[in-house]
């Protein structure tokens, strides 16, 4: 089975980063990052219920600099992610 590439961003991630966006206040390369994250990890699909989760966890710490929101989706990463095996 061949893997989808997770920079490859449909018409459905866009509506979801915009969705982000507005009821998050969050910055749109912050919204991006998330996803390509989300899909990064789970071979290029998008996952909706992971990028909720994500999406919740980093909008607790309304981080309005890309680099503060990689650190916390790298520690999400660490605490949630690597646990499971991935």
């Amino acid at each position: 089975m061949k893997k989808k590439d997770p920079f490859d961003l449909s018409m459905y991630d866009i509506a979801y980063m915009d969705k982000i966006i507005k009821k998050h206040d969050m910055r749109p390369e912050i919204a991006r990052f998330i996803v390509l994250y989300s899909k990064g990890i789970n071979d290029g699909l998008t996952v909706y219920w992971f990028l909720d989760r994500l999406t919740e966890y980093i909008a607790r710490f309304n981080p309005y600099d890309l680099q503060v929101a990689k650190n916390l989706i790298e520690g999400f990463h660490h605490k949630y992610v690597v646990p499971f095996g991935r």
